[in-house]
């Protein structure tokens, strides 16, 4: 009899507990519908209609109630999550009741910092979907409102509480990532992280993804030149950093050539150069590495890439198939996904943010369409011969399409210049009346200055100057030699230009007095 007492008493206990809880996580339907915006409304959403006024008074009660803390509803969101991502009101009226439960919960915190401390993880627990305050924020591209309430809630508990900023979502991404596709500035970025990462220093190096990547990783992926130059700036930063490779192998370096995010491609690059006196042309090892770095510019069909590397010293000099094979075979056997080419739909997104209307959007579908680019730069593919023989025929390209472009632009400068100094001298001779004018005298200087330049191009060029292939044989046996007359070349005809606008101005004067 005292078991089946107990068993009964035990069974009311669980079920008493689970009306608990589930009278804890009911929203409500009043609160429900104060989250909508009504067919009824005059305002737009604004705050100002009767309508307005009466919903968002039903959710000022709500916020204001003793549960703040507590408080979760059916899929484990607190009260500020739930106002950030169902809230249907314009700006400055959502902002308004976001910043109302802000103050709530700042002012319950007011406590010892370790009671401070046990309330705001409480309040701030992870969603169903592993989601805490500030991926809401982020996603939402509420940035201003993010900044403060990191400041307020962090000063509550002496900044011992990190946000979950670096801990992986249910999707398999920290809330970094998404800071990483949405905060481009230096100054917000300082606000937000400083002293989060001042206190969790680890977060510079550490896995932020299923994919392994690092925040170097998540620099190159979304093309953030401003949070790359903001890590390599703080004391933790190691050069070792960059040599992290994900799951895939892939180092942050190999992400950027493949994005063809250049700017973080050269400042990482700027940072693996350090103490190579000769870059690309110190040592062997760096030799290899410079040729391995070729060899993924040129599948991914990466021109700009190309060319720094080329500056830097990196040569393909040795770069034999089979070596080349068994030499990416060493770092790993997957490299970049050449054919990921994506719309980047989530940067559409985030500039709507930037101007003023980062509510609009549903949650779910904000955190689907960031995720194209994220995927497109972890997309792995088996390395094979195919891929190498077609990388050697892209540098080949590459060499003659510079050759192009160098012999092209030399070239047309200098027809430019004849047709500019022949036009020039046929209008000096039928408007100078005297061979004494000060005019025509200047402009025998100009032409004693372009008798010299010809010389000098003759001399170093020869009978090479009509022929595309043997020019920039020319050119890059002695190229400093040879950017000193393109140097001149340019001046000169920037000259020429001058002094005809000059003339014909002068010439015009004349005639009008």
């Amino acid at each position: 009899m005292s078991n089946a007492v107990f068993c009964l008493l035990l069974l009311f206990s669980c079920v008493n507990y689970n009306f608990t809880l589930r009278s804890k996580c009911c929203l409500g339907d009043d609160i429900v519908r104060s989250l909508k915006l009504s067919g009824d409304c005059e305002c737009d959403g604004v705050g100002e209609c009767d309508i307005c006024k009466i919903r968002n008074g039903n959710l000022e009660e709500w916020i204001e109630k003793d549960d703040l803390v507590e408080f979760k509803d059916s899929d484990l969101r607190n009260k500020l999550m739930i106002l950030i991502g169902d809230l249907e009101r314009g700006n400055d009226c959502k902002k308004q009741l976001i910043s109302i439960c802000v103050d709530r919960l700042i002012s319950s915190l007011d406590g010892e910092v370790e009671d401070n401390l046990k309330k705001l993880k409480e309040f701030d627990s992870k969603d169903t979907a592993s989601r805490r305050t500030v991926s809401y924020m982020l996603i939402k591209g509420m940035m201003d409102e993010l900044k403060e309430f990191l400041k307020r809630a962090s000063s509550t508990v002496n900044y011992k509480y990190d946000f979950g900023i670096s801990q992986s979502l249910l999707e398999g991404r920290a809330p970094l990532c998404t800071l990483a596709e949405r905060v481009k500035k230096e100054s917000e970025l300082k606000e937000i992280l400083d002293k989060i990462v001042d206190k969790f220093p680890k977060i510079a190096n550490s896995s932020l993804d299923d994919s392994g990547n690092t925040v170097y990783h998540l620099c190159s992926i979304y093309g953030n030149e401003a949070l790359f130059n903001y890590f390599r700036g703080r004391r933790e930063f190691k050069k070792g950093f960059l040599s992290i490779k994900n799951k895939f192998l892939l180092k942050p370096i190999f992400i950027a050539i493949k994005r063809h995010e250049h700017e973080v491609f050269k400042a990482i690059l700027v940072e693996e150069l350090k103490g190579k006196p000769e870059e690309f042309d110190t040592d062997d090892e760096i030799r290899e590495y410079g040729r391995q770095l070729l060899m993924i510019a040129a599948i991914s069909c990466n021109d700009e890439a190309l060319d720094t590397l080329f500056e830097k010293k990196a040569s393909t000099g040795g770069c034999k198939l089979k070596r080349i094979k068994e030499t990416l075979k060493k770092t790993g056997k997957f490299l970049l996904d050449i054919l990921a080419k994506t719309t980047d739909i989530a940067a559409s997104y985030g500039s709507a943010a930037a101007f003023g209307v980062p509510y609009k959007g549903d949650l779910a579908s904000a955190v689907l369409i960031s995720y194209k680019k994220y995927l497109a730069a972890n997309k792995p593919v088996l390395l094979n011969k195919e891929e190498i023989e077609r990388a050697f025929s892209y540098l080949e390209d590459h060499h003659y399409k510079r050759i192009d472009a160098i012999y092209d632009e030399f070239y047309s400068v200098w027809l430019e210049f004849q047709e500019l100094a022949l036009q020039l001298e046929k209008f000096l001779t039928k408007s100078c009346k005297k061979k004494t004018d000060l005019i025509l005298k200047n402009f025998n200087k100009l032409k004693s200055e372009k008798k010299s330049f010809e010389k000098k191009r003759c001399k170093f060029f020869s009978k090479a100057f009509t022929d595309k292939k043997e020019f920039v044989n020319k050119a890059m046996k002695d190229y400093d030699r040879f950017d000193e007359i393109r140097l001149e070349l340019l001046s000169l005809n920037k000259e020429f230009k001058r002094f005809s606008d000059e003339a014909k101005d002068s010439f015009s004067k004349r005639i009008n007095n």
